[in-house]
């Protein structure tokens, strides 16, 4: 909390006018008013009095603003440029310094959780190192799990329990869940088009929708790799194939990105041990990566504007890919064949 918010609370918490504290303090009250605006501050010599008058410390009279979402998220790219030019460690390293400056600032904590997680998994390291800094990183969504914001709880909890049932601890995983609300009944983003289309905002309106669009999109997708993981776990073929169709289904008919196309059939040669299979699909995926999508390009997703990166999501995103691929138990069966490891040092040396 500002130092002018907290002046005017407790102020107003003690019944007390502008003016009176102007008085008491032998300043104006034009004075008190520019506190409260936070367009000036008391002087040095005012803080005790003032902290004394209001019946609070001067600790909790003197306390730092916190990082606004703008500064967030410019820290935030210039951390993705260190990245780029100096590798993870060191962005990881600017990172908690940062945090160690703002101990506080859940958002930041939150926001910076989920930057440094997407950039481990695009760092293409591996083993013990990669374990160390994911430790850290559930480090910090443990630090926000009781956070007093709402969308920063939850979200953490989300990934924790994600977590969790990675590691197969299924009862902390449960705990987690059992702390997130179920969905609103009531769609914001869906009253809110209808008010910009009601006011003349009808390209306004289309976006906020399209990104609604992509978002359940992106729902169904996982939703349905979780279906098509389970039936392959019953057995049933049939149905897996069915729910690999419906996948590829959605990426073609919405205009998604080509690369998604062939996740489900993966899952589906990986299920089956199928090596040749799998390799044969992991050279179409591969070229795929590194083919960028133009969103504002797919008619359902026009108004979307895309985020300039100066290197390629699929380029940045390639290290990790490999790195898995080479390292995860899952894909044990593959890394004998020759031909795996051949396709591997291909796309490393790119």
């Amino acid at each position: 909390m500002p130092i002018c918010t907290v002046i005017r609370t407790k102020r107003l918490e003690l019944g007390l006018t502008q003016e009176q504290v102007a008085e008491r303090l032998g300043v104006t009250a034009p004075a008190v008013n520019k506190w409260e605006k936070g367009t000036t501050y008391p002087d040095m010599a005012l803080v005790a009095p003032l902290a004394r008058l209001l019946r609070t410390d001067v600790n909790t009279l003197l306390c730092f603003q916190e990082m606004t979402e703008q500064e967030i998220a410019q820290f935030a790219n210039e951390m993705g440029e260190l990245v780029r030019r100096k590798g993870f460690p060191a962005a990881f390293e600017a990172v908690m310094e940062k945090l160690r400056e703002y101990p506080a600032c859940d958002q930041l904590t939150y926001s910076m959780a989920m930057f440094l997680e997407g950039a481990l998994l695009m760092s293409g390291l591996a083993g013990e190192e990669r374990a160390a800094f994911q430790r850290q990183i559930e480090a910090l969504y443990e630090r926000v799990s009781d956070s007093e914001e709402q969308q920063i709880r939850d979200g953490a909890a989300y990934l924790l329990s994600s977590r969790a049932i990675q590691q197969g601890d299924y009862q902390k995983a449960e705990a987690l869940l059992d702390r997130l609300p179920e969905r609103s009944s009531l769609n914001k983003r869906q009253l809110k088009a209808s008010l910009l289309l009601q006011r003349g905002d009808p390209a306004g309106a289309a976006k906020l929708l399209e990104r609604t669009l992509l978002n359940l999109t992106q729902e169904l997708q996982i939703t349905l790799l979780g279906l098509l993981s389970a039936v392959q776990k019953e057995g049933d073929p049939d149905t897996a194939e069915e729910i690999t169709a419906a996948y590829r289904g959605i990426i073609d008919q919405l205009g998604l990105w080509e690369y998604g196309r062939y996740v489900a059939d993966l899952e589906v040669a990986v299920g089956k041990q199928d090596a040749a299979g799998a390799i044969s699909i992991l050279e179409t995926m591969l070229q795929a990566l590194l083919s960028p999508w133009k969103m504002n390009e797919a008619p359902l997703f026009r108004h979307i504007a895309p985020k300039e990166q100066p290197v390629p999501f699929g380029t940045e995103a390639l290290p990790g890919l490999l790195a898995e691929l080479e390292h995860h138990p899952k894909y044990e069966f593959l890394q004998r064949e020759p031909a795996f490891r051949q396709l591997l040092n291909r796309y490393q040396a790119k």
